[in-house]
């Protein structure tokens, strides 16, 4: 193959790939705009099949759990089988599924009490006060944005027992 035909073939190649990112981009375009007056017409957004399967994993798992009257043990079983059914990131399930109670010996040398690992309580509210605590105390910012990251995941795993 002389230099011709290689520059040939590859100007080709390259003509080619552009005209497909050209398609692509246009299709993203319109894909962007069926959306968005999905979005404006209705208020709502479509959920993919997939979505839907795992919104509704989510809600099956929340419909046995009540985040406001839980114990440590139940939030650690409940996000284990939240993030096996893909409805939480490994993120999310680590936050939720450190639950220091769990580990009693520990928990009594750092806190000083004894542990309830299987004592329930409201855990919106147990990580608002949290919250609070770290506002007034002067808690390094990211600490708190992880806290209001677990809040409202707890409120959103919350309505999704009561939907």
């Amino acid at each position: 193959m002389n230099i011709n035909t290689a520059l040939a073939a590859y100007n080709s190649h390259y003509d080619s790939g552009q005209a497909k990112a050209a398609e692509t981009i246009e299709s993203n375009a319109s894909l962007e705009a069926k959306v968005a007056t999905n979005i404006h017409k209705d208020k709502s957004l479509e959920i993919s099949q997939e979505g839907l399967r795992f919104l509704a994993s989510g809600q099956e798992t929340m419909s046995r759990y009540n985040i406001q009257d839980a114990s440590p043990r139940e939030i650690a079983a409940m996000s284990l089988e939240l993030y096996d059914n893909k409805v939480i990131s490994l993120e999310e399930h680590a936050m939720l599924s450190f639950q220091p109670e769990l580990n009693a010996e520990q928990f009594e040398d750092i806190f000083g009490k004894a542990a309830e690992p299987d004592e329930a309580r409201d855990f919106i509210v147990e990580w608002q006060n949290k919250l609070n605590e770290q506002r007034s105390g002067g808690t390094p910012l990211e600490f708190s944005k992880n806290t209001q990251q677990i809040i409202h995941l707890l409120n959103n795993l919350q309505s999704m027992s009561e939907g």
